[in-house]
């Protein structure tokens, strides 16, 4: 190889060597850039991790947050709520994400958020945690009672950044604390009402813990009793320590319970009697170390035993030693019977009485023709019924000797089984007795009744005869004060007729004379018929009055003709129908006055009811040997519970002003006992109609 060709291979060469080395520099450099691109991909990675771990976190401490049931929530400075978890969203009723940026006042009331707000200025400004209990209402409206601690939350240089809040709702266990107070209220009544308590000895501190119903027995305060086994014993009653500390020695011995009655002494010195039973407790070397028991206050209770006791024994002794006929039923069977009842009946002993029935001492009929058997059979279902039953019954002694009884049946349960008590008394002494009062009785009334017609008659004879004296008096006293005004009309009336007679005045026309002289005249008639009324009425109940005939319709038209100035008045109608004008024997003035009676109540009855159409209907004929006179109106009638009484004297269906109660007593006299006549009333479907029937001989 020559020169040349070796300086181009070392020119070559060193090319090589300078593009290498290039090479080699520019591989440092790549490996350089290589080298930080490793490490800038590292820190990626770890920051990718980091952030990965920190959302990883957060969601954790999210889940953490959402899975407690507490409420958990954040606010900042600002009061705003930052962040809460899915327990406190669920209470508002709110999704989270409209919570945050919220304040109180736009989550609450205004009460509770000013409430909520001024806790949270004074955690802010004494950086001091806060804690309170309080019923909070519910988004779905329930009421929680809720237990809310709320902390400031502060950053590492100590600076305020928020608060942080929990509440845990404590509405169960309120409810359950509630509830196990009004149990624990329902045990100390039931022990109270049942007089029973409860205790709990500790045997190895001796430590005795009672209820308060205990304290109450004993008649001790808790502060009083110093709660050891020594404080019980000793207000033992001294007779009853001993069986007490044996008993109880021996229920421990044998492992069983005790039940023991005893006496204790109180502090006021009242005994009382109690029931006490335990129950022990052992640990595993057989060592007795507790004993749980009752007490229950018997004392009422023995008392009712003693009471109970003294009343059977008294009992025994009355249904033994009574004088009556003392037995007992079950089924309808005798199952005990008392010495007497022997006696009574004529036995030998009391197995001829048992076991029997009631009808067994009885003849087979009853004296109401019943048989015996099915008599004394319906009195004990009367009885068992209704709790007791009395009756009298025929008995027959052994010797077939019948006798009255007086039995008393009563019902009494024994063993919760219903049982007869029957209490006889012979009663055949009273029965005869009875037998002859009742002869005597009815003798009396007889007598009394006899009597008592007597004096009836005799009082209704004198009072009729004191009324027709009164009636007498009265109307001698009318006619005395009304003859002398009726003289004074008529003679005025005989004067103006004289002055029309002699006057020349020619104003007065004929027609007017006429008039006037007519009106006088009727003046006379009226004046001359009310002297003649008075003249009657004096001689009312003179028996030699002398009957003239008269038509029937004489003192009816006369009547008609008093009133007709008063009936045209009261637009009153009056329709006649006369079938008969006989000729009777009569007094008129009499009969007139009577049917003015009638016809002026009828008169009254119009206007006191105000009747638009006013009417009167006058009939007469003749009847089975009588005329009679039927006036009748349509005035709407008279009660039925007063129809019967109307003719009685003083008795008026009128207001007080317009009614005496004698028009209608006068006119009954006037026809039954003037007239031998009949005079009634009744009812029409229009009105009133009364019948005046007068006999034709």
């Amino acid at each position: 190889m020559d020169i040349t060709e070796l300086e181009k291979l070392k020119t070559e060469n060193t090319i090589l060597r300078n593009k290498l080395e290039e090479s080699s520099t520019q591989i440092s450099s790549l490996n350089l850039l290589l080298q930080e691109a490793s490490s800038t991909q590292v820190l990626k990675d770890k920051n990718l991790s980091l952030q990965k771990a920190l959302s990883e976190q957060n969601k954790l401490l999210l889940n953490v947050a959402n899975s407690i049931s507490d409420l958990l929530f954040y606010k900042d400075t600002d009061y705003r709520y930052i962040g809460c978890n899915q327990a406190f969203s669920n209470f508002l009723g709110l999704p989270m994400d409209y919570i945050i940026g919220k304040t109180d006042y736009e989550l609450f009331s205004k009460e509770q958020a000013e409430l909520f707000r001024s806790i949270d200025v004074d955690i802010f400004q004494s950086f001091t945690p806060y804690s309170n209990n309080q019923w909070i209402t519910h988004a779905n409206g329930n009421r929680l009672y809720l237990v809310t601690q709320k902390s400031p939350l502060i950053d590492d240089q100590g600076d305020l950044i928020g608060m942080v809040g929990i509440s845990r709702d404590l509405t169960k266990e309120l409810d359950l604390e509630e509830k196990l107070q009004q149990s624990n209220n329902h045990l100390n009544d039931a022990q109270r009402i049942a007089k029973v308590g409860h205790w709990d000895w500790d045997m190895l501190n001796d430590k005795l813990s009672c209820s308060d119903e205990v304290y109450r027995i004993f008649g001790v305060s808790p502060k009083e009793f110093d709660n050891s086994y020594n404080s019980f014993f000793n207000m033992i009653h001294p007779d009853d320590k001993k069986m007490v500390a044996s008993e109880i020695a021996q229920a421990l011995k044998e492992r069983e319970n005790y039940d023991i009655y005893h006496r204790i002494i109180l502090p006021d010195n009242t005994e009382k009697i109690i029931h006490g039973i335990g129950h022990a407790l052992y640990n595993n070397s057989g060592t007795p170390i507790r004993i749980i028991g009752t007490t229950q206050d018997l004392t009422a209770l023995k008392d009712m035993e003693t009471k109970l006791e003294e009343q059977i024994e008294a009992f025994e002794t009355i249904f033994e030693h009574s004088s009556d006929a003392i037995s007992l039923l079950e089924d309808g069977k005798s199952i005990a019977c008392n010495q007497a009842t022997v006696n009574i009946m004529g036995l030998a002993n009391k197995q001829e009485y048992l076991n029997t029935h009631p009808s067994a001492l009885s003849p087979k009929f009853q004296p109401d023709g019943r048989l015996s058997y099915e008599k004394a059979e319906e009195m004990m279902q009367v009885c068992l019924l209704n709790g007791h039953h009395r009756f009298e019954w025929l008995h027959s002694r052994k010797n077939g000797e019948e006798f009255w009884m007086d039995i008393l049946l009563t019902r009494i349960n024994i063993n919760t089984k219903p049982i007869i008590h029957v209490s006889g008394r012979d009663i055949s002494e009273q029965k005869k007795l009875e037998s002859s009062l009742e002869n005597s009785k009815t003798k009396y009334k007889e007598l009394a009744r006899e009597l008592d017609l007597r004096v009836k008659e005799q009082s209704a004879q004198m009072i009729k005869q004191s009324r027709m004296a009164h009636m007498g008096e009265l109307l001698s006293m009318i006619a005395h004060q009304w003859r002398q005004p009726l003289s004074s009309i008529s003679a005025i009336a005989s004067s103006i007729k004289v002055k029309l007679a002699l006057s020349q005045d020619d104003a007065i026309n004929e027609t007017n004379r006429d008039y006037l002289n007519r009106q006088a005249d009727d003046i006379e008639a009226f004046t001359q018929s009310l002297s003649n009324t008075i003249n009657d009425f004096r001689t009312l109940y003179k028996p030699d009055k002398i009957k003239q005939y008269h038509h029937i319709t004489d003192p009816i038209e006369y009547a008609l003709k008093l009133t007709e100035m008063s009936f045209t008045k009261n637009a009153i109608d009056v329709n006649k129908n006369y079938d008969t004008d006989l000729s009777l024997q009569m007094h008129k003035n009499e009969i007139m006055q009577v049917m003015l009676n009638l016809f002026k109540n009828s008169e009254d009855n119009f206007l006191e009811k105000n009747i638009s159409r006013p009417c009167i209907d006058i009939h007469t004929f003749s009847m089975d040997g009588y005329v009679k006179i039927e006036v009748s109106d349509n005035a709407g009638g008279i009660e039925e519970s007063a129809i019967e009484k109307i003719f009685d004297p003083y008795f008026s269906t009128k207001n007080d002003k317009n009614g005496t109660g004698l028009g209608l007593y006068m006119s009954k006299t006037i026809i039954e006992q003037h007239h031998d006549g009949k005079i009634y009333a009744y009812n029409t479907d229009k009105g009133a109609c009364f019948c005046i029937e007068l006999p034709l001989l």
